[in-house]
């Protein structure tokens, strides 16, 4: 004797419901992304393990020592951020701005408030080094 399921037919309002939700969504991430041009910033956020050289890289692309680096594990403990004033080669300063963000390894200890801290940073992000 054959069986059969019946599929639970979804009423035109769930499917409303779920498609002015899905657009809600989309137009907060567009409004976002419109205020990041609008203020011409772009964010860049550092990740890797810990003592792997993230404060090292960013320093240098800094050309200056602002961020504390160490032979001990776990120098960086917060995320930091940095303004960074990119130039040409002719010395002059770009309109745009970049945020630079050293962030603690993700190996640290805590693992659960540093992976919920890494997420959050990464969705704010615009690039991950």
């Amino acid at each position: 004797m054959a069986r059969y399921t019946q599929i639970p037919k979804t009423r035109p309002t769930d499917r409303n419901e779920r498609l002015q939700k899905s657009l809600r969504e989309q137009q907060e991430v567009l409004q976002t992304n419109r205020l990041k041009l609008d203020r011409q910033l772009l964010r860049i956020a550092a990740f890797g393990a810990v003592s792997r050289g993230k404060s090292a890289v960013l320093n240098a692309l800094l050309k200056q020592n602002v961020l504390p680096t160490g032979p001990l594990h776990g120098v960086t403990q917060w995320p930091r951020s940095i303004l960074w004033q990119v130039q040409t080669p002719q010395g002059d300063a770009l309109p745009l701005q970049v945020e630079l963000i050293d962030t603690p390894g993700l190996d640290e200890v805590d693992g659960a408030a540093r992976s919920q801290m890494a997420r959050e940073i990464a969705q704010q992000a615009d690039a991950i080094l």
